[in-house]
């Protein structure tokens, strides 16, 4: 007689695999990668150097690139601005609109209040020569890029209503973003957006 005995199969069930939470990238990451910074380093730089720090140092760069600067590597140019300790490069003065930015070999003195405004005005100027349609898409672009995560599309489809309408200024709307993202204010301009512009 041939008796078989078999082993009983393990009743423990193998241990759940791991979850891996994944953190989204605040605007400001996200702003850096469009600009082609690879992401580990955009993570890097805004963890390094700050939000504030660094959107500043975007408004610099994209003051340059609108005011005719041509660079070879502008991703490179763009990290190069947000690392720079040495002033190689000049701020954007505090007022709403960005003022535009070319680097320098040596450092001078900071623009007097008078230049600043007086480079304000110019960019301010510039804009409103734009068709009113261009106005619109650019003030809703640049809402888009700091915020856009904080609204819906019929937020987004109120602003274009209002500013169509006459309701909103673009202008406004363009250098209200811009300044509340240097002042670490875009939750609260975005919860006013919201409140304000709706149009589902």
């Amino acid at each position: 007689m041939i008796v078989y005995e078999f082993g009983d199969l393990p009743t423990t069930t193998p241990a759940p695999e791991p979850m891996i939470e994944v953190v989204p990238d605040s605007p400001v990451t996200e702003e850096l990668r469009r600009r082609g910074v690879v992401h580990p380093v955009a993570r890097k730089l805004v963890a390094e150097y700050g939000e504030n720090h660094v959107t500043v140092r975007l408004e610099i760069f994209a003051a340059m690139i609108a005011g005719g600067y041509k660079a070879r590597n502008p991703t490179a140019l763009l990290v190069d601005i947000i690392k720079d300790q040495e002033g190689k490069y000049a701020a954007p003065a505090l007022s709403p609109a960005l003022e535009v930015a070319r680097p320098r070999v040596k450092p001078r003195p900071e623009p007097s209040e008078e230049d600043s405004r007086t480079l304000s005005q110019q960019m301010d100027a510039a804009f409103r020569a734009l068709p009113p349609s261009e106005q619109a898409a650019r003030a809703v672009a640049n809402v888009k890029r700091f915020v856009g995560k904080e609204l819906r599309e019929g937020h987004v489809r109120g602003l274009l209503r209002a500013l169509q309408a006459g309701e909103l200024d673009a202008l406004e709307l363009h250098n209200g973003v811009t300044r509340a993202a240097s002042e670490l204010r875009l939750p609260e301009f975005a919860e006013a957006l919201r409140a304000a512009y709706d149009d589902t």
